[in-house]
């Protein structure tokens, strides 16, 4: 099968769909207004001028994919189109009436916060969705937040963004000092990902737990800022910033966690709690959006309300003190992952739905 992707090519989530496409076998174009390398695919960049994210060239780029999209689109001759996200790629297919088209929303495209999006993106999204041959979304969250903006059932297919659950597995992970409890959070310092929770509830954490340790993986525009938190707590001692991290290195550094925070306050889905899932360690995760969805309350970890230090601080502390628990739900995680959420199972789930719709 031939497969055309009109989709960022710098994201990750891009770069794993279309070389898993390709391991299987098709022959897979990535369409993007960005320019990056990805293995087994071919990328063509329709942009104008120098690769820039800056406001305007990004603009003017869109507008060069729109006008120019259905030519690329019959020279490559696709069995199947694959837009990602709704509002751009999904509406530039759309007014070019490409087809067959598989439109595939993320989050931001269709949700703000925990509420379909309003105003100018909601008309874009219905009008890309009536143009759609089969729509995918990687919760049943989204899939509601569609229905909602359609204003019917849209018959979203659930396509879950995978684990490689070979890639992440338990094993030795990095060094650190015998009977420390370390708490793990591999997010973006983003105001949605609410770090200023995390840590006044570690604070909280570290004043039960003395050998207690705080690993923040991620930064963003709120690092300084939390940083200075951390200082004015007295826990520059125990939190450590690792910045970000490549992505083939979040495996090791996972397996180095005896728990992972995710404190979100609006979330689509919780593909860094599948990953920790898989890995063998339970996770305590705020109860938002597409997140309730990759955790087994009780089983595999626990869900708390969003922005509440203290009642993330009592998850924490209930499983710092009960290491036994704490086993118990990191191989019902990896478990439950390898039943549900295994990568390979997720695109097979995408190839039906390609080859539903397909020429």
């Amino acid at each position: 099968m031939r497969v055309a992707m009109l989709a960022n090519a710098r994201s990750p989530h891009t770069a794993r769909w279309a070389s898993a496409l390709a391991g299987r076998g098709h022959e897979v174009h990535v369409i993007s207004i960005r320019s990056a390398a990805i293995d087994g695919a071919t990328t063509h960049r329709v942009g104008f001028g120098p690769d820039s994210a800056a406001r305007l060239p990004t603009l003017l780029s869109y507008l060069r994919l729109l006008l120019s999209a259905r030519r690329l689109i019959h020279r490559l001759g696709p069995d199947v189109i694959n837009a990602h996200y709704s509002v751009t790629h999904g509406s530039i297919a759309a007014i070019n009436r490409l087809r067959p088209l598989v439109l595939t929303v993320w989050g931001t495209d269709v949700v703000a916060g925990d509420n379909p999006v309003r105003g100018p993106k909601a008309w874009l999204n219905r009008f890309a969705l009536r143009r759609a041959n089969a729509v995918t979304s990687s919760s049943r969250f989204l899939a509601g937040a569609v229905d909602a903006l359609s204003g019917a059932d849209a018959g979203v297919r659930v396509v879950p963004f995978g684990v490689d659950t070979s890639r992440f597995g338990p094993g030795p992970g990095m060094a650190r000092a015998d009977g420390s409890f370390v708490i793990g959070f591999v997010k973006g310092l983003e105001p949605r990902y609410d770090p200023f929770t995390l840590i006044e509830g570690f604070a909280e954490v570290a004043r039960g737990i003395p050998e207690a340790r705080l690993v923040v993986a991620g930064g963003g525009r709120l690092e300084p800022e939390v940083r200075r938190r951390v200082d004015r707590l007295g826990l520059a001692a125990r939190v450590e910033f690792l910045g970000r991290v490549p992505h083939d290195s979040v495996p090791a550094l996972m397996r180095g966690f005896d728990v992972l925070v995710n404190c979100s306050v609006s979330e689509s889905f919780g593909v860094v709690v599948l990953e920790a899932s898989a890995t063998g360690i339970p996770v305590v995760a705020t109860r938002v959006g597409g997140i309730a969805e990759t955790i087994v309350e009780g089983e595999t970890g626990l869900l708390v309300p969003p922005a509440d230090p203290s009642g993330l601080a009592r998850a924490l502390l209930l499983l710092a003190r009960d290491p036994r628990r704490r086993g118990e739900m990191g191989r019902a995680g990896r478990a439950f992952v390898r039943s549900r959420y295994e990568w390979d199972l997720c695109v097979d789930s995408m190839l039906t739905v390609f080859e539903s719709v397909a020429r």
